[in-house]
């Protein structure tokens, strides 16, 4: 085996670990209010994952405290809740924010540009003010089908 095969396995093994982490915890706190709706799914209809590498100007990742002032390149992860329209942000593997009902349209737009604020700005005045209504998901397929049966077992 080359060592470049190695380091590709290595960069290849370390996001997996990191997107599994960012993941399960995602899917931790969108059902933590509701563990009744988890026992109903996979969680995997429910979510949509975004992720992509964001440039921060020291090692902090957009959590400030000590750092060091040096260009850091970081993997950003957003998992948009479809059920409620939040999107839970994630820098380095590590949990930051929730946008609450999609947020506002600078949210949107520095999502499209992939480039949000880290945890310690001030992403509340910037992503929570005004924010926009929510429009719920078109169900279909199994989503649907799921979603029937939550409804049916509270009635029950």
């Amino acid at each position: 085996m080359t060592s470049s095969h190695t380091v590709a396995e290595r960069i290849v093994t370390d996001f997996a670990t990191m997107a599994e982490r960012v993941i399960t915890d995602a899917i931790g706190r969108i059902y933590q209010d509701d563990p009744e709706c988890a026992e109903y799914t996979s969680g995997t209809e429910d979510i949509a994952i975004s992720c992509w590498e964001q440039l921060w100007p020291d090692t902090s990742c957009g959590f400030g405290g000590t750092a060091v002032p040096v260009l850091t390149i970081a993997q950003t992860f957003v998992i948009r809740n479809h059920r409620t329209a939040d999107f839970l942000v994630y820098h380095n593997g590590q949990y930051a924010y929730t946008v609450y009902r999609g947020g506002t349209p600078g949210f949107q737009s520095d999502a499209e540009c992939q480039h949000l604020l880290g945890a310690s700005d001030k992403w509340q005045e910037c992503y929570q003010e005004n924010v926009l209504p929510h429009r719920p998901p078109q169900m279909k397929g199994l989503a649907l089908v799921l979603h029937k049966m939550r409804r049916d077992k509270r009635e029950a």
